[in-house]
């Protein structure tokens, strides 16, 4: 995961323990939370950090496995949030995720621009053809 999208992540975290202060929350109404197939979850958001991560390159020899990956990570996601459907916001999560893995289905794996390639450092001398090398940029 590059430090940008690393910053981005830790921002909207912040913001989001913000509101929730702001809005008389506190940290122990997570606890109470009734979550089911948490290892689920965490195994889903595992992929994403390793299809993240600037070093990992996966569009050698087996240039689907990012792709598949990702897949995977968004199938996981779902089977999380159709087993927690009754807990607030998983519609919407739901939803995020349905659309995620519409744009994927459709392109064969995360879309990135050239520009946005060259402007990561990352040799742009064909289109992605895993989610890895597009992951990568964010």
């Amino acid at each position: 995961m590059s430090f940008g999208a690393l910053s981005i992540l830790l921002l909207v975290m912040a913001a989001g323990l913000a509101v929730g202060q702001l809005r008389g929350g506190d940290l122990d109404g997570l606890r109470a939370v009734p979550m089911k197939a948490l290892p689920l979850a965490v195994a889903a958001l595992v992929l994403q950090v390793l299809l993240g991560l600037q070093g990992l390159r996966l569009d050698g020899a087996l240039p689907m496995i990012g792709s598949v990956l990702l897949v995977a990570s968004l199938l996981l996601g779902l089977i999380v949030v159709w087993v927690n459907r009754r807990l607030p916001g998983m519609l919407l999560i739901g939803l995020g995720l349905v659309a995620n893995l519409l744009v994927v289905g459709v392109n064969g794996g995360m879309p990135v621009s050239r520009a946005t390639l060259e402007g990561a450092g990352i040799s742009a001398t064909s289109p992605p053809t895993s989610a890895s090398s597009a992951r990568s940029t964010s």
